[in-house]
């Protein structure tokens, strides 16, 4: 029996999004690189970490065995994965988080503004396709490397049992351990 349940048109609506048809040319190759991550590694294993893993293996990916890595990308306790994601555009990660057993993806350079902008026009797409869309947390700090925004949507649809969280993290500036990152997980549709 499967625990996690994303709703078919929702889960749908979210690939279609995130990787259109006709791929839209980004201005920064790490927000575009980011995105794609997330389309192809993320959103068709929503709720399922053995899918994540099974993704990172398919792919050849190196497993991550630094421990101050693994409790930024991963965070305390077992259940979890890191993976280095080779890519000419930067340094990329991929992770399933051990508290949420959400999927992230992660990189050390993209435009924050573009990574926002995409995130925005996901969630508007959604909202326009009947789903309840709602943001959940929106916070502005001040880091070491310039602003960082966090924007938490939950993603309801019709009939689904459970509802998607998106998470978006974005500092203004590289050079922390990532300067964006994208995770989704599940929760129940009551919460």
């Amino acid at each position: 029996m499967e625990c996690c349940v994303v709703g078919l048109r929702l889960l749908t609506i979210f690939i279609a999004l995130v990787a259109p048809a006709t791929p839209v040319l980004a201005a920064d190759p790490g927000a575009e690189f980011l995105l794609r991550l997330f389309n192809s590694a993320c959103i068709p294993n929503i709720a399922h970490a053995d899918r994540v893993r099974a993704w990172a293996a398919d792919h050849h990916l190196s497993a991550v065995q630094n421990p101050a890595a693994i409790s930024i990308y991963v965070g305390p306790g077992d259940g979890g994965g890191l993976w280095a994601v080779p890519s000419p555009a930067g340094t990329f990660a991929l992770s399933v988080r051990t508290g949420t057993k959400a999927c992230a993806v992660w990189a050390g350079a993209a435009d924050p503004d573009e990574v926002s902008a995409r995130v925005k026009t996901m969630m508007d797409e959604l909202k326009r396709s009947g789903n309840a869309v709602s943001v959940v947390r929106d916070t502005t700090t001040d880091m070491e490397f310039g602003r960082r925004h966090g924007l938490i949507y939950l993603v309801s649809s019709a009939g689904a049992p459970n509802s998607v969280a998106l998470t978006m993290i974005t500092n203004e500036r590289p050079g922390g351990a990532y300067q964006a990152t994208l995770q989704v997980g599940t929760v129940a549709a009551s919460q």
